[in-house]
């Protein structure tokens, strides 16, 4: 996946749903499916080319996607929860190694540069597969954060089902300002949100009764482009073609850990596919597009009467910091109808239908307002997001430098000032982004992506924190970084592997420590550093008997004997 691609998945627009109990019912036929799991399979367009209308006129969205998010899920995760997903992804990929019994035990020697590639290929494909899940589960892990409004809905999806007992009631019902989740009554997003209606019709259950999903749909009397009907299962028996498994908004929202009897959409017929996909598709096109050109519009103008007039940049000029002790009776330092928020909401939306500069100067706009306001988390995001937007724009090399320098160092600042599991987090997502902004530029800049991993790492201590896996994470990613740089560093590679390899056996991921252990040994094997070679070896020896893997255990000390290096006493 290219990373302008991956960028606009992780920034897709958010589209906040509420289902009714007989919606979800009818969808989890379909191998435990949810509504929003369902809807979420046929959320991407990679070939739209939709115009969309912005402030100085169109632009034209190559791709659309949408990200609908249920309500019940739909709520700040705190670094516990977090860590939970991290460890858990990297935890499934130790069991992975383990089960495909692919530990790479003897690889190619390196010495020279010219032995770097040999090396890479005899790892065979890519060193970290889990690592893409990884990233996302760090960047869903802001879900509804405070420092951004990248996740303020575009669009309030109800649906409810034809075999509702009274569908009217039950829109209502769901649509209530009450039944939204707690973000919106604590004043992070406006409850203003528009509404679109969807009757979800069982056609195998419903063909044998009076039930008109049309004629429920007309009785609401909705404006045009407000609504729809999509048929569902509309086969009796469920046939196996899962196709969604590894999607990963659909993989990640399963109910439960438990293997389904079913797979993924079992019950869909080919008809039902491609009506969902045409009702998904109107819905973006019709609804939520312009829902979010006319918001574009009015935040816009919004901002410009505020920040306008003599009197208006006066009272900038001459504003106090905002107070944010706990006298205040709020929940947010900024809530939804503030200046900056409609500032940072502007600039979100703009990065999200791709008007870049727009979005470059709104961020710039509203980190001044943090830097004023002293409110450095929402400062580091802001200059964050503006590298972004700099990349996107194929800005200046040293600009981006400069903005993602910028945001580290505050979270650093932060951090040595009161360090949390929060800062944690946002370090982390910063290295993330450095680093895949750094090692897709050139590969002349493989040392500031290696220095941003360094840096996330850096971020943690592995023995206190729950995040302390994107210590070890984060290493081994640097360590690659230095292997793929112009000129390969691959001694700091070795050095890096074995500093990666000590914290995933410190947090107890041996298949993953002793990966680390041996890709490290490969440097160290034929080099003068003998003591570091024997202390690798040992070391993963050890690791590989409490793998239940004695043989190459056995295999491994037996090099050990006869080397010349070592008296009797140490080989025994």
């Amino acid at each position: 996946m290219e990373l302008s691609e991956w960028i606009h998945t992780a920034h897709a627009p958010i589209i906040l749903l509420n289902a009714s109990d007989e919606a979800q019912r009818i969808c989890r036929k379909n191998g435990g499916l949810s509504v929003d799991q369902l809807l979420n399979a046929f959320g991407v367009f990679p070939r739209a080319d939709t115009p969309v209308r912005t402030i100085n006129g169109h632009i034209t969205l190559p791709e659309l996607r949408l990200r609908f998010i249920s309500a019940s899920k739909f709520k700040t995760s705190s670094s516990e929860e977090a860590a939970v997903k991290l460890n858990h992804v990297v935890a499934t990929s130790a069991s992975s190694l383990m089960a495909r019994s692919v530990l790479p035990l003897d690889l190619a020697p390196v010495t020279t540069e010219d032995d770097v590639a040999p090396f890479l290929r005899s790892i065979g494909g890519d060193p970290m597969p889990w690592y893409s899940a990884f990233k996302h589960e760090v960047m869903e892990s802001f879900q509804c954060d405070d420092t951004s409004m990248m996740y303020h809905p575009h669009a309030l999806l109800l649906v409810v089902s034809s075999t509702e007992a009274d569908p009217r009631g039950t829109f209502h019902q769901l649509g209530a300002p009450a039944n939204l989740p707690s973000v919106f009554h604590d004043g992070l997003y406006d409850t203003n949100v528009p509404k679109y209606y969807l009757v979800l019709h069982d056609a195998v259950e419903t063909q044998h009764t009076s039930i008109d999903a049309g004629a429920i749909y007309r009785n609401l009397n909705l404006p045009p482009n407000s609504g729809g009907v999509v048929r569902i299962n509309s086969l009796s028996a469920p046939v196996a073609n899962d196709v969604w498994s590894h999607h990963p908004y659909v993989r990640g929202l399963r109910p439960s850990e438990e293997e389904q009897p079913l797979p993924y959409g079992c019950f869909l017929s080919d008809d039902d596919r491609l009506a969902l996909r045409t009702m998904v598709w109107e819905f973006g096109v019709k609804f939520v597009l312009p829902a979010m050109e006319a918001k574009l519009l009015s935040l816009n103008e919004t901002v410009a009467a505020v920040r306008k007039g003599v009197r208006n940049a006066l009272k900038a000029w001459w504003r106090k910091p905002k107070e944010t002790s706990g006298t205040l009776n709020r929940v947010y330092l900024y809530r939804f109808d503030s200046i900056e928020s409609n500032m940072r909401l502007l600039a979100d939306i703009a990065f999200v239908i791709r008007d870049y500069d727009l979005a470059y100067n709104m961020y710039k706009l509203v980190r001044d307002d943090y830097k004023n306001d002293k409110a450095l988390l929402h400062c580091a995001h802001a200059s964050e997001s503006i590298a972004l937007c700099l990349y996107m724009m194929k800005g200046s090399p040293a600009d981006i430098h400069h903005a993602l320098d910028t945001t580290a160092a505050i979270y650093a600042r932060l951090q040595v000032a009161s360090p949390t599991l929060s800062l944690v987090r946002h370090a982390a997502r910063t290295a993330i982004l450095s680093s895949e902004i750094f090692s897709h530029m050139l590969s002349e800049h493989m040392d500031a992506a290696s220095a941003a991993l360094i840096r996330g790492s850096s971020a943690t201590d592995p023995k206190l924190s729950g995040l302390g896996i994107c210590s070890a994470v984060f290493l081994e990613r640097a360590a690659y970084c230095d292997l793929q740089a112009r000129n390969p560093k691959f001694r700091k590679y070795g050095f890096r592997m074995v500093m990666a390899g000590h914290v995933y056996s410190l947090l107890g991921y041996e298949p993953h420590a002793a990966r680390c252990y041996s890709c490290a040994r490969a440097v160290y094997a034929n080099s003068r550093w003998h003591h570091v070679d024997d202390h690798i070896t040992g070391t993963l020896a050890k690791q590989l008997v409490g793998l239940a893997l004695p043989q190459q255990a056995i295999a491994l000390l037996l090099t050990r004997i006869g080397s010349g290096r070592h008296a009797k006493g140490q080989q025994l």
